[in-house]
């Protein structure tokens, strides 16, 4: 009986340890699933994550495709407008008038057409203002148009009929700009904007640097620095000395000095008859650098300078300045 229950003893024993390794095993194997499991959990939460960021990236850029596709509907319509409004200026100034019609039928005819062209050319303001694309290339143009059709008109006229011509001609050039200098007066930074690149384009810059000379006048530091540095903006002389004579008006010394510098340079004798006539105010008004530069000019032989010198000298000398009051004798101008 003592051998048998050590038996049964020792099977128990036996079977309890093995029973303890077999759970001890289970555990190791059910820990290293449970691990398994967790890392492809992980990794398809990881999944799922970049899953959702490119669905959102797809979603943003079918709205950016969507936005573009209507914005580029909206461009050629508006494109398709602006083609149409050139072609009625073209055909609106194909057939100038060169002198006074016999009839009232012909002179109303041509009245309508001028509104016509006029009223375009501040739709086209308005859209430069507005910031639309293509406004602004499609006012360069228009302003091509309009010079190869006076260049080809003004042939054979004199000084008075070609005046005529180009006040009729530039019609819709000038209500264009007179929307886009108002707007740029009143600090509209779209229109600012314009006026700087209608400064590169060769068929606007004209246009585009009276408004500069204008918002100098005005006291824009900015404008002010463009009629200053010609060169660095690629403006000709010619068009920042007339350009100027705001500011001057205005008194601002910078653009004195600028006007008087242009004076007393042989190269630019064409332009001295523009600086004179933008210092006649600076000199009327005492300005001792307009009143030299003014005398300087005195002895030109060209008779529009002299003239244009006699405004301002006897401006300062009305207001009592007696190196303008001699200059004048020395001109024998009373």
């Amino acid at each position: 009986m003592t051998t048998l229950q050590k038996t049964l003893v020792s099977a128990a024993l036996a079977i309890a340890v093995g029973t303890g390794i077999y759970e001890v095993r289970q555990v190791s194997h059910l820990r290293q699933q449970n691990q398994t499991l967790q890392q492809q959990q992980a990794l398809l939460a990881e999944q799922v994550q970049q899953l959702q960021s490119e669905r959102d990236d797809a979603t943003r850029q079918l709205a950016a495709l969507r936005d573009e596709n209507e914005q580029l509907n909206r461009n050629s319509a508006e494109l398709l407008r602006l083609r149409g409004e050139v072609n009625l200026l073209r055909r609106a100034q194909s057939t100038p008038a060169r002198s006074a019609p016999s009839t009232g039928a012909p002179i109303s005819a041509t009245t309508n057409q001028e509104q016509a062209a006029a009223a375009i050319g501040r739709e086209l303001g308005l859209a430069v203002v507005r910031g639309d694309p293509g406004a602004l290339d499609k006012l360069a143009e228009l302003s091509k148009v309009a010079h190869k059709s006076f260049n080809t008109d003004a042939l054979g006229l004199d000084d008075t009929q070609r005046s005529q011509l180009a006040s009729r001609t530039f019609a819709p050039l000038q209500s264009a700009f007179e929307v886009i200098d108002e707007a740029a007066l009143n600090g509209n930074p779209v229109a600012i904007a314009a006026v700087e690149r209608a400064l590169q384009i060769p068929e606007l810059q004209g246009h585009a640097v009276q408004t500069v000379g204008t918002l100098a006048g005005k006291g824009n530091e900015v404008a002010l620095q463009i009629l200053l540095n010609p060169d660095k903006y690629g403006i000709r002389l010619s068009g920042s000395v007339f350009a100027l004579r705001a500011a001057a008006e205005a008194g601002n010394q910078s653009a004195i000095d600028a006007l008087s510098a242009v004076t007393q340079d042989l190269k630019n004798q064409a332009l001295w008859y523009g600086a004179a006539t933008g210092l006649a105010t600076a000199a009327g008004s005492g300005n001792a650098v307009a009143i030299d530069a003014l005398i300087g000019l005195a002895g030109s032989t060209n008779q529009n300078v002299r003239d244009a010198v006699m405004v301002g000298l006897r401006k300062a000398a009305a207001n009592q300045n007696p190196k303008a009051a001699e200059a004048l004798r020395s001109m024998r101008v009373q």
